[in-house]
């Protein structure tokens, strides 16, 4: 990763020694507050528990994962791709994920892409090179929302659900360890109300309401009841055989 000392935390801030992270608001999108509450919740224990050695950070953006993961990793390569709203002085490599990617196979112990799912138009071929620059014994980490607004338009391609990440890696000999929805209806509902309450006063309103929501009994039971068939998102931890 280049510029290491340049790093600053973006979406997520917390402190690693007691796995405690939360939304920056300082640098979250306003309308976005309630989505990152609830992926950082479900993201940290999976990147603390399944990241290692040699890390490739696929789609990379500002290295908001940086933090999460940087104590526990030997290793950290950044790619991303050249058509970005500004220059990334992180990336170790550009490349088009629709693409081969012109690394030797067996090259990474991990692999991590978050929330980049919907901006590719190939992910057959994706995940095929994810399983083949992993080394035996490696593990693909891939989250992916997909109750959600268009985030990059025109680079928004498809939302993907549990079954067809599970047979996009099935299909390329990857073992699905783990594949959860994170969210449900409730969350949908306020994420929605939170994508119209951007203004200050507006936002500061929501979150407040926010807080009150999430406490409720109601909110606990809708998310855990209705998150299988209304997620606002997915994570997937799979991994390549030690055989191949």
């Amino acid at each position: 990763m280049k510029n290491r000392e340049r790093w600053k935390p973006t979406k997520w801030i917390g402190d690693v020694r007691n796995n405690t992270f939360v939304a920056n608001l300082r640098n979250v999108y306003p309308g976005s507050v309630h989505l990152a509450s609830i992926q950082v919740a479900a993201y940290v224990p999976l990147i603390r528990e399944h990241m290692r050695g040699h890390l490739l950070d696929c789609g990379c953006g500002s290295v908001p994962c940086f933090e999460i993961y940087r104590d526990i990793v030997s290793e950290i390569t950044c790619t991303d791709w050249e058509v970005t709203r500004n220059e990334n002085p992180f990336v170790d490599f550009y490349a088009d994920l629709n693409q081969p990617l012109l690394i030797e196979s067996n090259s990474f112990d991990s692999i991590l892409m978050t929330d980049v799912l919907a901006h590719i138009k190939r992910p057959d071929l994706m995940v095929a090179e994810f399983a083949r620059i992993l080394k035996p014994g490696g593990k693909l980490l891939l989250t992916s929302t997909f109750i959600n607004w268009m985030g990059e338009p025109p680079h928004e391609y498809m939302r993907v659900s549990e079954y067809a990440m599970r047979s996009l890696c099935e299909d390329n000999a990857l073992q699905v360890l783990h594949l959860e929805p994170y969210g449900g209806r409730a969350d949908v509902l306020l994420d929605t109300l939170n994508k119209g309450m951007t203004g200050k006063f507006s936002n500061r309103i929501f979150r407040m309401m926010r807080w009150v929501v999430i406490r409720t009994g109601w909110y606990k039971s809708n998310r855990v009841r209705t998150a299988k068939r209304y997620p606002i998102g997915y994570s997937l931890v799979a991994q390549k055989q030690q055989n191949l």
